[in-house]
C-alpha cells in the first residue's frame, strides 16, 4: 500500500486527480446499477431477463464502441469527448429513470453505453 501511495504522489497534480476523478466515476457507476437493476424490476416491472438484455446491451454498446470512442478522442481531442460524454451519459441515465417502455430502455442503454465509449477512452 506505501510503494501504491508513494507511486500516485509522484504523478504531477492533473494527473492525480484524474486518477481521483476516474476511481469515483468507475465507483458511482457500479454502486448505481444495482438501484438500476432494482429500478427496472420494481419501477418498470420488467422480467428478469430483460432487465439482463438491456443492461447487457448497455455494457455491449460500451464495449463495442470503445474503438469509435477512442478515435474520436484522438481526432478531436479528449476533452470534448470527456464533456460530451458525460452529458449524454446524464441524457441516458435520465432516460432510464423516466420511462418504462422496453424500445425507450434499449434506447437509453445504448445512449448510455455509447457514452461511456466516449468517455473512457479519452480519460484514459
Amino acid at each position: 500500500m506505501r510503494d501504491t501511495l508513494r507511486q500516485f504522489r509522484s504523478f504531477d497534480r492533473p494527473i492525480q486527480l484524474l486518477q481521483i476523478n476516474q476511481a469515483g466515476i468507475n465507483l458511482g457507476f457500479y454502486m448505481l446499477m444495482p438501484y438500476l437493476a432494482q429500478h427496472l424490476s420494481a419501477g418498470a416491472g420488467l422480467a428478469a431477463w430483460t432487465i439482463g438484455l438491456v443492461l447487457g446491451l448497455r455494457n455491449l454498446s460500451q464495449q463495442g464502441m470503445f474503438l469509435i470512442g477512442g478515435t474520436l478522442a484522438d481526432r478531436l481531442g479528449h476533452k470534448p469527448m470527456i464533456m460530451l460524454g458525460c452529458a449524454l451519459r446524464t441524457v441516458g441515465f435520465a432516460l432510464f429513470g423516466l420511462t418504462t417502455s422496453l424500445p425507450l430502455l434499449v434506447l437509453a442503454a445504448a445512449v448510455t453505453g455509447f457514452a461511456g465509449a466516449l468517455f473512457n477512452p479519452a480519460a484514459r
